[in-house]
């Protein structure tokens, strides 16, 4: 039959993938590769999506991938879901991941597939005394976690991370 140990055997003679053995070798190629432990999460989390849309769209526990399948996942994200540009172009990019590293499968189709155009719009940013005054008005913790945010430019994760060494 097949094996799920090397790329490009995930997927069974007649076409269909298993999901399971499927996300456990696309976290093994990420990791491989180096990626981010969020990049990892969010690939994840978008293949998984995609398989379940397949299994759904298909009645079967094991859904067939191929472009076609792709497309119509990305367009049920834009249309149905209502799915911001970057985020369509974050499931487009982790399902490429997965046929081109993970399945080994042709992804000709998914080349064309054009990435999703984000909204022109102005940044919002508070003046220094509107920032001041915000700061001023916090206490305790928030303040503290605000204002390292705010004076180092961290994200909000990174602060949260933070320890007392």
């Amino acid at each position: 039959d097949w094996k799920a140990a090397r790329p490009g055997t995930l997927v069974a003679p007649d076409g269909r993938v298993d999901v399971l053995p499927a996300l456990d070798a696309l976290r093994a190629r990420i990791r491989a590769r180096h990626y981010s432990y969020r990049t990892e999460c969010s690939y994840v989390d978008w293949v998984r999506r995609l398989l379940a849309y397949a299994a759904e769209q298909q009645g079967e526990a094991r859904p067939r991938v191929d472009a076609s399948l792709v497309r119509d996942f990305l367009t049920h994200l834009a249309v149905k879901r209502g799915v911001s540009a970057s985020t369509q172009n974050q499931a487009m990019c982790a399902a490429l991941f997965l046929c081109r590293e993970v399945l080994d499968l042709p992804v000709e189709g998914l080349t064309q597939i054009p990435k999703a155009k984000r909204g022109q719009h102005l940044p919002l940013v508070l003046s220094v005394p509107e920032t001041a005054a915000l700061l001023d008005a916090m206490h305790g913790t928030a303040r503290l976690m605000a204002g390292l945010i705010y004076g180092g430019g961290l994200r909000v994760s990174e602060c949260c991370q933070l320890r007392v060494k």
